[in-house]
Protein backbone atom coordinates (compact mmCIF):
# COMPACT_ATOMS: atom_id res chain seq x y z
CA UNK A 1 0.00 0.00 0.00
CA UNK A 2 1.30 3.41 -0.93
CA UNK A 3 0.46 6.60 0.87
CA UNK A 4 0.77 10.18 -0.27
CA UNK A 5 0.47 13.65 1.14
CA UNK A 6 -2.43 15.10 -0.77
CA UNK A 7 -3.44 18.72 -1.31
CA UNK A 8 -6.16 19.89 -3.61
CA UNK A 9 -6.80 23.46 -4.64
CA UNK A 10 -9.46 24.79 -6.98
CA UNK A 11 -8.28 28.05 -8.47
CA UNK A 12 -11.16 30.24 -9.52
CA UNK A 13 -10.98 33.27 -11.79
CA UNK A 14 -14.27 35.03 -11.28
CA UNK A 15 -15.74 38.44 -10.67
CA UNK A 16 -18.40 37.21 -8.27
CA UNK A 17 -17.15 33.83 -7.16
CA UNK A 18 -17.38 33.27 -3.43
CA UNK A 19 -16.42 30.58 -0.98
CA UNK A 20 -18.33 30.38 2.26
CA UNK A 21 -15.99 27.69 3.54
CA UNK A 22 -12.51 29.01 2.73
CA UNK A 23 -10.85 31.07 5.48
CA UNK A 24 -9.06 33.31 5.07
CA UNK A 25 -9.95 34.89 1.73
CA UNK A 26 -7.07 35.75 -0.62
CA UNK A 27 -7.62 37.86 -3.74
CA UNK A 28 -5.09 38.54 -6.50
CA UNK A 29 -5.20 41.81 -8.44
CA UNK A 30 -3.50 43.07 -11.56
CA UNK A 31 -3.15 46.82 -11.88
CA UNK A 32 -1.56 49.37 -14.21
CA UNK A 33 0.61 52.19 -12.84
CA UNK A 34 -0.93 55.60 -13.47
CA UNK A 35 1.34 57.87 -11.45
CA UNK A 36 4.29 58.00 -9.08
CA UNK A 37 6.51 60.33 -7.13
CA UNK A 38 10.06 59.86 -5.92
CA UNK A 39 11.80 62.84 -4.40
CA UNK A 40 15.08 60.91 -4.15
CA UNK A 41 15.52 61.40 -7.89
CA UNK A 42 16.35 57.75 -8.58
CA UNK A 43 12.89 57.08 -10.06
CA UNK A 44 12.54 53.67 -8.38
CA UNK A 45 15.63 52.40 -10.13
CA UNK A 46 13.58 52.06 -13.31
CA UNK A 47 11.38 49.38 -11.75
CA UNK A 48 8.16 51.44 -11.75
CA UNK A 49 7.00 53.45 -14.76
CA UNK A 50 3.58 54.73 -15.92
CA UNK A 51 1.66 52.08 -17.84
CA UNK A 52 3.50 49.21 -16.14
CA UNK A 53 1.44 46.20 -15.07
CA UNK A 54 1.91 45.16 -11.42
CA UNK A 55 0.32 42.49 -9.21
CA UNK A 56 -1.08 42.68 -5.69
CA UNK A 57 -2.66 40.21 -3.30
CA UNK A 58 -4.60 40.81 -0.10
CA UNK A 59 -5.77 38.40 2.58
CA UNK A 60 -8.25 38.61 5.44
CA UNK A 61 -10.69 36.37 7.28
CA UNK A 62 -14.12 37.11 5.82
CA UNK A 63 -15.78 35.83 9.02
CA UNK A 64 -14.18 38.62 11.08
CA UNK A 65 -16.53 40.50 13.44
CA UNK A 66 -17.52 44.10 12.67
CA UNK A 67 -16.15 46.38 15.41
CA UNK A 68 -18.50 49.27 14.56
CA UNK A 69 -22.21 48.81 15.47
CA UNK A 70 -23.44 51.61 13.19
CA UNK A 71 -25.12 50.15 10.06
CA UNK A 72 -23.36 52.57 7.71
CA UNK A 73 -19.82 51.69 8.81
CA UNK A 74 -17.97 48.40 8.70
CA UNK A 75 -14.69 48.41 10.64
CA UNK A 76 -12.68 45.21 10.73
CA UNK A 77 -9.37 44.51 12.49
CA UNK A 78 -7.77 47.84 13.44
CA UNK A 79 -7.04 49.17 16.90
CA UNK A 80 -10.36 48.07 18.40
CA UNK A 81 -10.04 44.47 17.36
CA UNK A 82 -8.12 41.45 18.73
CA UNK A 83 -4.83 41.02 16.84
CA UNK A 84 -4.85 38.70 13.82
CA UNK A 85 -3.25 35.28 13.90
CA UNK A 86 -0.31 34.43 11.58
CA UNK A 87 -1.46 34.12 7.97
CA UNK A 88 -4.84 35.73 8.60
CA UNK A 89 -4.18 39.13 7.01
CA UNK A 90 -1.68 40.75 4.69
CA UNK A 91 -1.05 42.75 1.51
CA UNK A 92 1.74 42.21 -1.02
CA UNK A 93 2.51 44.32 -4.10
CA UNK A 94 5.07 43.31 -6.72
CA UNK A 95 6.31 45.94 -9.18
CA UNK A 96 9.23 44.83 -11.31
CA UNK A 97 11.89 43.61 -8.88
CA UNK A 98 10.42 45.62 -6.01
CA UNK A 99 8.22 44.01 -3.35
CA UNK A 100 6.08 46.01 -0.92
CA UNK A 101 4.64 43.75 1.76
CA UNK A 102 3.06 43.81 5.20
CA UNK A 103 4.86 42.05 8.04
CA UNK A 104 3.95 38.48 8.93
CA UNK A 105 1.39 39.50 11.58
CA UNK A 106 0.56 43.17 10.92
CA UNK A 107 -0.96 45.02 13.85
CA UNK A 108 -1.65 48.15 11.82
CA UNK A 109 -4.09 46.44 9.44
CA UNK A 110 -7.70 47.42 8.83
CA UNK A 111 -10.59 46.92 6.44
CA UNK A 112 -13.21 49.68 6.28
CA UNK A 113 -16.54 49.38 4.46
CA UNK A 114 -18.73 52.45 3.89
CA UNK A 115 -22.01 51.76 2.07
CA UNK A 116 -24.38 54.55 1.07
CA UNK A 117 -27.47 54.68 3.27
CA UNK A 118 -29.87 55.01 1.57
CA UNK A 119 -28.35 53.57 -1.61
CA UNK A 120 -27.30 56.27 -4.03
CA UNK A 121 -27.34 59.07 -1.47
CA UNK A 122 -23.56 59.40 -1.33
CA UNK A 123 -20.30 57.84 -2.45
CA UNK A 124 -19.67 54.30 -1.14
CA UNK A 125 -16.25 52.71 -0.69
CA UNK A 126 -14.04 49.90 0.65
CA UNK A 127 -10.42 50.23 1.77
CA UNK A 128 -7.97 47.50 2.82
CA UNK A 129 -4.92 49.09 4.42
CA UNK A 130 -1.67 47.95 6.04
CA UNK A 131 0.45 50.41 8.05
CA UNK A 132 2.71 47.71 9.48
CA UNK A 133 5.00 46.76 6.61
CA UNK A 134 8.44 45.38 5.89
CA UNK A 135 11.15 47.80 4.71
CA UNK A 136 12.38 47.45 1.16
CA UNK A 137 14.75 44.51 0.76
CA UNK A 138 18.51 45.05 0.80
CA UNK A 139 20.50 44.94 -2.41
CA UNK A 140 18.06 46.89 -4.59
CA UNK A 141 16.52 50.31 -5.03
CA UNK A 142 15.63 52.01 -1.75
CA UNK A 143 17.13 49.25 0.39
CA UNK A 144 15.95 49.62 3.98
CA UNK A 145 13.44 52.37 3.16
CA UNK A 146 10.28 52.08 5.28
CA UNK A 147 6.92 51.43 3.61
CA UNK A 148 4.37 53.46 5.52
CA UNK A 149 1.17 52.43 3.77
CA UNK A 150 -0.11 49.82 1.32
CA UNK A 151 -3.76 50.20 0.38
CA UNK A 152 -6.40 48.67 -1.88
CA UNK A 153 -9.11 51.29 -2.44
CA UNK A 154 -12.47 50.79 -4.19
CA UNK A 155 -15.16 53.46 -4.50
CA UNK A 156 -18.48 53.83 -6.30
CA UNK A 157 -19.63 57.37 -7.05
CA UNK A 158 -23.20 56.14 -7.62
CA UNK A 159 -23.39 54.82 -4.05
CA UNK A 160 -24.64 51.36 -5.05
CA UNK A 161 -21.62 49.19 -4.15
CA UNK A 162 -21.00 47.97 -1.52
CA UNK A 163 -24.66 47.55 -0.62
CA UNK A 164 -23.98 46.94 3.09
CA UNK A 165 -21.18 47.27 5.64
CA UNK A 166 -20.58 43.49 5.62
CA UNK A 167 -17.02 42.33 5.02
CA UNK A 168 -16.78 41.19 1.36
CA UNK A 169 -16.34 37.44 0.99
CA UNK A 170 -15.58 37.43 -2.75
CA UNK A 171 -13.27 39.02 -5.28
CA UNK A 172 -14.65 42.49 -6.10
CA UNK A 173 -16.72 43.01 -9.23
CA UNK A 174 -14.62 45.83 -10.69
CA UNK A 175 -17.33 46.87 -13.13
CA UNK A 176 -19.30 48.24 -10.17
CA UNK A 177 -16.61 50.64 -8.97
CA UNK A 178 -15.76 54.01 -10.50
CA UNK A 179 -12.48 54.19 -8.57
CA UNK A 180 -10.24 51.15 -8.03
CA UNK A 181 -6.63 51.65 -7.05
CA UNK A 182 -3.57 50.10 -5.46
CA UNK A 183 -1.68 52.75 -3.46
CA UNK A 184 1.80 52.50 -1.94
CA UNK A 185 3.77 55.18 -0.10
CA UNK A 186 6.80 55.36 2.15
CA UNK A 187 10.34 56.58 2.60
CA UNK A 188 12.16 58.14 5.53
CA UNK A 189 10.32 61.41 4.87
CA UNK A 190 7.43 60.23 2.71
CA UNK A 191 9.74 60.34 -0.27
CA UNK A 192 8.06 57.86 -2.60
CA UNK A 193 4.58 56.83 -3.68
CA UNK A 194 2.76 55.34 -6.62
CA UNK A 195 -0.77 54.48 -7.69
CA UNK A 196 -2.13 51.86 -10.08
CA UNK A 197 -5.62 51.28 -11.49
CA UNK A 198 -6.89 47.74 -10.85
CA UNK A 199 -7.77 45.87 -14.05
CA UNK A 200 -8.63 42.37 -12.80
CA UNK A 201 -9.44 40.55 -9.55
CA UNK A 202 -9.68 36.85 -8.78
CA UNK A 203 -9.79 34.53 -5.81
CA UNK A 204 -6.36 32.91 -5.54
CA UNK A 205 -7.26 29.48 -4.18
CA UNK A 206 -9.97 27.60 -2.37
CA UNK A 207 -8.58 24.74 -0.32
CA UNK A 208 -10.59 21.55 -0.02
CA UNK A 209 -10.18 19.73 3.27
CA UNK A 210 -8.49 17.59 4.41
CA UNK A 211 -5.57 19.61 3.13
CA UNK A 212 -3.17 16.78 3.97
CA UNK A 213 -3.91 13.15 4.74
CA UNK A 214 -3.16 9.55 3.73
CA UNK A 215 -4.70 8.12 0.58
CA UNK A 216 -4.37 4.88 -1.33
CA UNK A 217 -2.71 4.98 -4.74
CA UNK A 218 -5.40 5.20 -7.47
CA UNK A 219 -8.04 6.06 -4.85
CA UNK A 220 -11.06 7.89 -6.28
CA UNK A 221 -12.67 10.87 -4.59
CA UNK A 222 -15.30 13.52 -5.23
CA UNK A 223 -14.76 17.25 -4.79
CA UNK A 224 -17.64 19.66 -4.30
CA UNK A 225 -17.69 23.46 -4.20
CA UNK A 226 -20.74 25.32 -2.89
CA UNK A 227 -21.38 28.83 -4.23
CA UNK A 228 -24.24 31.29 -3.78
CA UNK A 229 -26.92 31.46 -6.47
CA UNK A 230 -25.84 33.83 -9.23
CA UNK A 231 -22.09 33.31 -8.78
CA UNK A 232 -20.14 32.98 -12.01
CA UNK A 233 -17.12 30.67 -12.34
CA UNK A 234 -14.88 31.64 -15.25
CA UNK A 235 -12.55 28.66 -14.96
CA UNK A 236 -11.07 26.20 -12.47
CA UNK A 237 -8.32 23.62 -12.30
CA UNK A 238 -6.98 21.17 -9.74
CA UNK A 239 -3.54 19.95 -8.66
CA UNK A 240 -2.06 17.45 -6.20
CA UNK A 241 1.39 18.10 -4.71
CA UNK A 242 1.96 20.68 -7.42
CA UNK A 243 1.04 18.32 -10.28
CA UNK A 244 -1.93 19.09 -12.50
CA UNK A 245 -4.91 16.75 -12.27
CA UNK A 246 -7.26 15.93 -15.20
CA UNK A 247 -10.01 18.22 -13.92
CA UNK A 248 -10.99 21.44 -15.64
CA UNK A 249 -13.97 23.75 -15.78
CA UNK A 250 -15.61 24.25 -18.20
CA UNK A 251 -14.83 20.71 -19.28
CA UNK A 252 -14.57 17.53 -17.20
Amino acid sequence: MRSAAFALCLVLSAFAAQSALAKPLTVKLTARVTGYGDTSGTQFGGQIVPGQLITATYTYNDARFDQEPLPGVGYYYGSWSPPPVPGEVGIRVEAGLLVFESVAVPQGFEVTVYPSIPAGAQRSQISITSHDNQPLAPGGWGAGQPVSEIQIHLADDSGQTPASDALPSAAPDLSKYTEREVRVRGGFSGSFEFQAVIESAEIVAIEVLPAESRFLAQQHFDAALLLPVGSTIANAHASASGNALPLTYPGT
